[in-house]
């Protein structure tokens, strides 16, 4: 799928959730006025924590059941850096066995979207690799686009950044 029609999809779905009724159905076949958002936000932030303990495991089967394959897209600091599950696994095994991968979220918001089929997710993060001399941490924000399929949540995509080191300075972006 092309990046505008995962734009067209994400803003089709912002638009059917942001509507009084859309026609959209919830969970268990409830409309976009009744949906239970605290079930919704409940069911994300269960879900949230079984995929970072699956991205820390390296459990690559669990990893691969959370992510929905055939839309996945990944931003990373102003970049598409995956496409597809597959790039995910490549790049957690690209850390030597044992070494310890963390991240925490904070500040989680969740938002259903397309009658409780979807889900919008802001947060901030710090991931910390390694420990010892060598480890290193980083942090910044966080998103995730979750849709319900068959059921189950998967992430369909998202983003993380990281603040610009000029910006860390409180220095203006060159060109300003």
């Amino acid at each position: 799928m092309t990046m505008n029609r995962t734009w067209t999809w994400l803003t089709v779905a912002v638009a059917a959730g942001c509507s009084p009724s859309g026609g959209q159905e919830g969970p268990e076949g409830a409309s976009q006025a009744t949906v239970d958002s605290a079930q919704v936000v409940t069911e994300v932030q269960g879900f949230l924590a079984e995929y970072l303990t699956a991205i820390e495991a390296r459990d690559e089967e669990a990893v691969r059941n959370r992510l929905l394959s055939e839309r996945y897209r990944w931003v990373e600091d102003g970049e598409v850096r995956y496409r597809h599950v597959e790039d995910v696994l490549e790049s957690l095994a690209q850390f030597p066995a044992g070494m310890p991968i963390r991240t925490s979220i904070d500040g989680l918001e969740v938002t259903p979207i397309v009658g409780g089929r979807g889900a919008h997710v802001v947060g901030g993060f710090t991931t910390e690799v390694g420990s010892g001399d060598g480890a290193f941490a980083f942090g910044g924000v966080i998103t995730f686009v979750l849709e319900r399929t068959d059921g189950t949540w998967r992430v369909v995509g998202g983003h993380a950044s990281s603040p610009r080191p000029d910006a860390q300075r409180g220095d203006p972006p060159e060109g300003s």
